[in-house]
């Protein structure tokens, strides 16, 4: 008879780090993967159950000295990259991957929505010049269905940044493409 221990251990410690998610984050690998484990449907390697051990050790002896385990590191914000340039959008989001954000791409308005709708960003850079739907009305109806805690507008055309324009829009902020990974990451971080 197979042991359930590493799946009640698994379960334990995405409790204590507060969510399957976030331990997925901090044992490093793909939320996939340890969804596998937890439905027995992949044997959970030695190594990832000495690290499981770890995260539930680590509240066991917290809660012996008295004090309070540490707070689970907070997840990094989903980004979204919308823009009809395709190696535009891959660019961008390959830097913002490396950065260490969950990123996903569409390349226009409709993909933009659903993506949106399924991937649950919380920042949105959204290419102004697109054609069909333009950034501002992409970005309208992001708003108008509550998708996107913050949206950025992103333009390789320095006559497109109305700073009217994109805050009437719904835009939290703008920027003006190519992005260099610092000064995405100062943006990112000051989103949060």
């Amino acid at each position: 008879m197979k042991s359930d221990l590493p799946i009640r251990a698994l379960k334990r410690a995405a409790e204590l780090k507060g969510g399957a998610d976030k331990l997925a984050t901090h044992l490093g690998v793909p939320h996939s993967t340890l969804q596998l484990w937890l439905t027995d449907k992949a044997t959970l390697p030695q190594q990832i159950f000495d690290k499981v051990i770890d995260v539930m050790l680590e509240d066991d002896i917290a809660a012996l000295k008295g004090t309070p385990p540490p707070a689970p590191a907070k997840a990094p914000p989903r980004v979204l990259v919308v823009d009809d340039d395709v190696s535009g959008a891959y660019g961008l989001a390959r830097v913002i991957q490396q950065l260490g954000y969950p990123v996903e791409t569409a390349s226009d308005g409709p993909t933009a929505m659903e993506s949106a709708r399924r991937f649950r960003p919380e920042v949105i850079f959204l290419d102004l010049r697109m054609p069909g739907m333009d950034g501002v009305e992409i970005a309208r109806l992001l708003k108008a269905e509550g998708l996107g805690s913050h949206i950025v507008a992103a333009t390789a055309y320095q006559s497109e940044l109305d700073r009217t324009r994109t805050v009437s829009a719904g835009f939290d902020a703008q920027v003006l493409k190519p992005l260099d990974a610092a000064s995405l990451e100062k943006l990112l971080t000051g989103l949060r």
